[in-house]
């Protein structure tokens, strides 16, 4: 549940006047916020503050300047609403760095992972965001060794994470990890991972 937006600032206010320089705004997916509450207007510092992405991350962007430290965003996902965020960090208000949990590329690992991306809508979208703000990092994590996961997947998963030319560099693969007696763990072991 998204937490009342003039909370949310009045702790990173407390944390900025306590020495804090960097904020990280970290939830299972920061690019949601409001919506489950439909955007409803909140109050902070006598002033309306509606519970969006978009108003939210201006106003720590705001609060951190004053305080001469930086807010980093993570797990945000490629949503087109995100959009409207990036020129905050083309204008240096909030750090230009996005944690994007894209976890595949493939659309058949995606489907079979229920996951409503396209490999393709992501890449457009992170070269909309570089057109907007050409200094942003993108940081991820995909998933390699999904059951049922081929070597060609794997192979589309590389080719989509480095391009042809390898400019597009972001992210490291680890391999196993997978905790013992999941399906994923089994499926990871009878492939060598």
């Amino acid at each position: 549940m998204s937490r009342p937006v003039g909370d949310v600032l009045s702790e990173a206010r407390a944390l900025f006047e306590g020495g804090v320089k960097e904020l990280l705004v970290v939830s299972q997916d920061t690019s949601a916020y409001g919506v489950d509450v439909k955007y409803r207007t909140g109050f902070w510092d006598g002033t309306p503050v509606k519970t969006r992405m978009l108003d939210l991350v201006a106003k720590l962007g705001e609060l951190a300047r004053q305080h001469g430290a930086w807010v980093r965003l993570h797990y945000v996902y490629p949503y087109p609403h995100v959009d409207e965020v990036v020129p905050l960090m083309a204008e240096g208000l909030v750090l230009p760095y996005l944690d994007v949990p894209l976890q595949h590329a493939h659309p058949d690992i995606l489907k079979r992972m229920k996951r409503p991306a396209s490999g393709e809508r992501n890449l457009e979208r992170i070269l909309r965001w570089r057109e907007l703000c050409p200094d942003i990092v993108i940081r991820s994590t995909f998933i390699a060794g999904f059951p049922g996961e081929t070597e060609d997947e794997f192979a589309y998963l590389l080719d989509f994470e480095g391009g042809p030319d390898r400019s597009r560099r972001m992210l490291c693969l680890f391999a196993g990890g997978w905790r013992h007696g999941q399906r994923i763990a089994r499926c990871a072991a009878r492939r060598g991972a």
